[in-house]
């Protein structure tokens, strides 16, 4: 094989690894000697990867312009919602607009509550943002694209595992909620929201897929740890670089993992369907 041949050969590679791509033809393409549709395969990969290059540039541009002194403003919600707004405007490109009532539109949700958040007499606004975001998350995990697999006992053992999680990280944070100046409204609200994320991660780990069930993992993860610091639960260092680190990681897996769904053309179909 020529130099050429095997730089074009690592670069695809590397694409494929960083977007996590997997076709279902990818097994025939190994047990076929000279299968012409893995070069394809390897191409979708890398123009998924270079579709998220402008994701990669604002989140890097976010966190290269935030401070722990950076004040409230226009501009710096404008920044913060930019890399949420551009993989939904990837994933829309790559599913079409009938994924405006999944993925895309819980994307869309996310990047009103990340505007919202940024002052903080708006966190019931951004809560209830994220909540419809949430819902429409696990709308799509339950479309045909993603249920391919029927509950087993072992789904059903890590679901409870997250009610149990979320039941005690509740239970831990409510002292703290009942010291919130909007108590009343706050912790039952917090309550729900609580519920609504392991809802999604529970129907994530019904899906089977990696990427959607990581982002909803970590999706968890990211809003546990705000909340921890919105309700002066404990001290953390660098906390904020840790919620917003977990939170776009959740964002770009999700997004991802919708993309890879539509893969199967049958059940895609499905979804289309009236």
């Amino acid at each position: 094989m020529t130099d050429k041949g095997r730089s074009r050969r690592s670069l695809v590679g590397w694409c494929s690894a960083v977007v996590g791509w997997s076709d279902p033809l990818e097994s025939l393409c190994s047990s076929t000697p000279k299968c012409h549709n893995k070069p394809i395969t390897q191409s979708i990969s890398c123009a998924l990867f270079l579709s998220l290059l402008p994701f990669f540039a604002s989140t890097g541009l976010y966190f290269y312009l935030w401070t722990p002194e950076s004040k409230p403003s226009i501009i710096f919600a404008a920044v913060k919602s930019a890399p949420i707004l551009l993989l939904a405007a990837v994933v829309l490109s790559w599913n079409g607009c009938q994924n405006v009532l999944g993925v895309v539109g819980g994307l869309l949700f996310s990047a009103v509550g990340d505007w919202c958040l940024i002052w903080s007499e708006y966190f019931l606004h951004g809560m209830g943002a994220f909540s419809a975001s949430h819902l429409l998350y696990s709308l799509a995990f339950l479309s045909s694209r993603y249920a391919t697999h029927s509950s087993s006992s072992w789904t059903r053992i890590l679901s409870l595992i997250l009610l149990l999680i979320g039941g005690a990280f509740y239970f831990y944070l409510y002292p703290f909620l009942q010291k919130a100046p909007n108590f009343k409204i706050e912790t039952p609200a917090v309550g729900a929201y609580i519920f609504l994320t392991v809802f999604m991660g529970a129907l994530a780990i019904r899906t089977r897929r990696f990427a959607t069930l990581m982002g909803s993992l970590v999706f968890m993860v990211s809003d546990m740890s705000l909340a921890v610091q919105v309700f002066n639960a404990a001290k953390i260092a660098h906390v904020h670089y840790f919620v917003m680190g977990t939170y776009y990681l959740a964002q770009l897996l999700i997004a991802v993992g919708d993309i890879r769904a539509s893969e199967n053309k049958e059940d895609f179909g499905k979804w289309k369907r009236p």
